[in-house]
């Protein structure tokens, strides 16, 4: 009885290697992809910064806050009344800001 190996179980053998070769290559590969691409987020949202955006407003001033992901706060409105004067100058800011709504408003005080 031949105690070596046939060729066919050697080249089952050698191609059971090779294929894992090329699973962990594709596998390394769908990281390193995942890895870049998660990279390049980071980079993108580290060069963002927090805006602060000091608006002139009657009685004081409106502040709106802009993050870096995007979402906006706005502390105080000024005065209803001026014929829309300081909620112009709001949208103005907003505008500058690159938003097209405020997502949070905080009011310290009622004017009256």
């Amino acid at each position: 009885m031949n105690a070596a190996p046939s060729r066919a179980i050697l080249q089952f053998v050698a191609c059971r290697a090779i294929l894992r070769v090329l699973i962990c290559c594709a596998s390394l590969s769908g990281l390193l992809g995942l890895v870049t691409e998660a990279h390049a987020s980071a980079q993108t949202f580290a060069q963002k910064t927090l805006q602060i955006y000091f608006v002139d407003v009657e009685g004081g001033q409106a502040t709106l806050f802009v993050t870096p992901a995007g979402e906006s706060l706005l502390i105080d409105t000024g005065w209803p009344g001026n014929e829309g004067r300081d909620a112009d100058r709001i949208v103005a800011a907003a505008k500058e800001a690159g938003i097209s709504k405020i997502d949070f408003v905080l009011i310290t005080h009622y004017h009256t």
